[in-house]
C-alpha cells in the first residue's frame, strides 16, 4: 500500500471512532423524582422479546442508563443462544 492509501484508511478509522463515542449516561434523584441524561433507548423488540407496553413505546418511555440497556441486550442475546 502507498502512503495515501494508508493515510485514507487511518483517517477513516479515526473518524469512525470519533463519531461513535457517546457520553456516559447519568442518573439524578430517584426513579419517581429524578431525571436521566444521555440515556439510551431500549430496543422496541427483537427476535425473542417484545415491549411490555405499546403505549410506553409510543410515549418514548423506553430510555434507561446505557449500562442497563447493555445488560438487557446482553441478557436477551444469552437467552437467544441458550433457550431459542
Amino acid at each position: 500500500m502507498n502512503f495515501w492509501t494508508i493515510s485514507f484508511v487511518i483517517s477513516g478509522l479515526l473518524f469512525t471512532s470519533l463519531t461513535t463515542v457517546r457520553a456516559e449516561s447519568t442518573c439524578y434523584g430517584t426513579p419517581s423524582h429524578g431525571r436521566l441524561e444521555e440515556g439510551e433507548q431500549i430496543p422496541e423488540s427483537g427476535s425473542n422479546f417484545t415491549p411490555y407496553s405499546s403505549l410506553g413505546v409510543m410515549l418514548g418511555r423506553t430510555y434507561a442508563h446505557a449500562k442497563v440497556v447493555n445488560a438487557i441486550a446482553t441478557a436477551y442475546q444469552m437467552l437467544q443462544t441458550s433457550a431459542p
